[in-house]
């Protein structure tokens, strides 16, 4: 059950959130984010297919009941595009990376947007490691905080 995969452009990014997605379906459970700009996810995968991920997610979570959802994403960014089933937290602009990583399951995925063609995803199937990003992503949740709202924060 160890191994390392790589993924690779918007085909390889449609293909992390199915797999995602499947994960969820099958397991429910606990899925954690650290350093998601959803406008660069959107940008990457498009509105078409984010909007029917969404969709499929926001299903799960209300089908299974069990399904935990955790995003932290930098101070300031009111993109909440996932807000049915995501709780956001916002962490301050000098600790956020835009390097986003991912836990579910016994699985790391970490994303770099600056290849070409990108991203580039690295999938590390390990349960040391994913344990030790696990540790590391609740203690940012608790130095992050819950997003506070502005005058031009809007539903969207």
């Amino acid at each position: 059950e160890h191994g390392v995969r790589t993924l690779v452009g918007a085909e390889g990014l449609r293909q992390f959130f199915n797999e995602v997605h499947e994960h969820a379906s099958k397991h429910g459970g606990t899925i954690t984010m650290f350093g998601i700009d959803e406008t660069t996810f959107i940008k990457n995968i498009g509105d078409e297919f984010s909007q029917d991920y969404l969709k499929r997610m926001t299903e799960v979570s209300r089908k299974r009941g069990d399904l935990e959802v955790l995003a932290i994403i930098c101070e300031g960014d009111t993109n909440f595009c996932a807000s049915d089933y995501n709780q956001y937290r916002w962490i301050s602009k000098s600790l956020f990376q835009a390097v986003p990583f991912y836990i579910y399951g016994k699985t790391l995925a970490i994303m770099d947007f600056d290849t070409i063609p990108g991203p580039t995803i690295i999938l590390i199937k390990s349960p040391a490691i994913t344990n030790a990003y696990r540790k590391q992503f609740q203690a940012f949740w608790k130095m992050a905080h819950p997003p506070r709202p502005t005058k031009n924060t809007r539903k969207t």
